[in-house]
């Protein structure tokens, strides 16, 4: 029983200890569910690429993996500090491959085929806005009902 209890004008008060205390708890056990799924995916990474027979890469998964876990469960505070920084330099790395990779992407390929089909007057998507016909509906052929049946 906490010492606040004791007291009939403090139990009937906000309890902001107990909430600290399991503010805590919960921080502590996300750290450690967080720690043991990194380490998981480590290890199993490695242990894939070992039985791959990429030696170095599997070795350095597990070691990282191993350090992940033992600086998890001696030093906390420090594995706040490294979880941290591997989150934002994983964001970093994220947004500058994007701008790097998937905008000279878009001009580089969809931009042209856009222009060829503009060059070609052909509209796939049927976007041209008014069209000429009566109906915007899509007549389809006719199905089998086992078509439905089979996914592929």
């Amino acid at each position: 029983m906490t010492e606040h209890a004791h007291n009939s004008v403090a139990a009937a008060t906000w309890p902001w200890r107990d909430r600290e205390t399991k503010n805590a708890d919960t921080a502590a056990r996300k750290r450690r569910h967080r720690i043991l799924l990194q380490t998981a995916v480590g290890l199993s990474a490695g242990a894939v690429m070992l039985l791959l027979h990429w030696n170095r890469m599997g070795t350095i998964a597990v070691c990282i993996a191993s350090v992940v876990f033992a600086v998890g469960c001696i030093v906390p505070r420090f594995y706040d500090a490294l979880d941290g920084s591997i989150i934002f330099v994983a964001n970093a790395f994220g947004r500058i491959l994007t701008w790097i990779l998937l905008a000279p992407f878009f001009y580089l390929c969809f931009l042209p085929g856009r222009i060829i089909l503009l060059a070609k007057r052909k509209d796939p998507m049927s976007r041209k806005c008014p069209s000429n016909e009566s109906t915007y509906w899509v007549s389809r052929s006719a199905r089998r009902p086992d078509h439905f049946t089979k996914q592929y």
